[in-house]
């Protein structure tokens, strides 16, 4: 049963420092900004309890109504989407035009509002991104305080791992802006690799000597 409306609440912030009391609105708000993670604790003043925001019913239904609104909004790119913007990011620049049309052709066009969690860590995926334009954070979780591993910006791609043998997500990827990605799965990946290898040889090959670059 959803909270009653006059329910005040508490939040524990990163930096350990209880925020509050504010109402459920307030705390949805917070939340679609940012403010509230899914993972941070909340305090019910009323129920005297302490729980984390997806355990709350209303949040849950911020992060339901943001993963349907994700979803309707996954298409195939757009007309206005060129080979020369797609040439803006490094590992499309080893294939020729055709083969760019070829890739953009088995992809999906996903603009992500700020603050949206694109993936969430030891989710299963099977598909990799590549940042059209925006900015997105790589986190984890360490003893319940956000650790950024990495900040990607326009031209970085990420999930390509689970693209290649479908692994659980390593970490969670969140919007630092509005962004817009592409999406492309490893079933897309071996269709064209069936239908055209060169394509495919070279697609894997840029990014696997971008993975290398990673670790040098």
């Amino acid at each position: 049963m959803a909270e009653n409306l006059s329910t005040t609440f508490k939040v524990l912030g990163s930096d350990n420092i209880v925020y509050g009391p504010v109402d459920v609105a307030t705390l949805c708000d917070w939340f679609r900004q940012g403010l509230v993670l899914r993972e941070s604790w909340v305090f019910g003043i009323e129920g005297e309890t302490w729980r984390r925001a997806f355990d709350l019913p209303e949040i849950a239904a911020e992060i339901a109504a943001g993963a349907a609104s994700q979803q309707q909004e996954e298409t195939a790119p757009p007309d206005w989407i060129t080979v020369g913007m797609l040439r803006h990011i490094p590992i499309l620049t080893v294939l020729t035009d055709d083969q760019i049309r070829e890739l953009a052709g088995a992809m999906y066009f996903r603009p992500v509002k700020q603050f949206s969690t694109v993936v969430k860590m030891d989710q299963p995926g099977n598909s990799m991104f590549m940042i059209l334009d925006g900015e997105v954070r790589v986190r984890q979780f360490v003893k319940e305080r956000e650790k950024i591993l990495a900040t990607l910006p326009t031209g970085a791609f990420f999930g390509e791992l689970a693209m290649l043998d479908h692994s659980p997500r390593s970490a969670d990827v969140v919007s630092n802006l509005d962004s817009q990605l592409l999406e492309l799965d490893g079933g897309a990946l071996k269709r064209i690799a069936t239908e055209s290898p060169a394509t495919a040889a070279a697609f894997l090959t840029a990014i696997v000597r971008a993975m290398a670059r990673r670790i040098q």
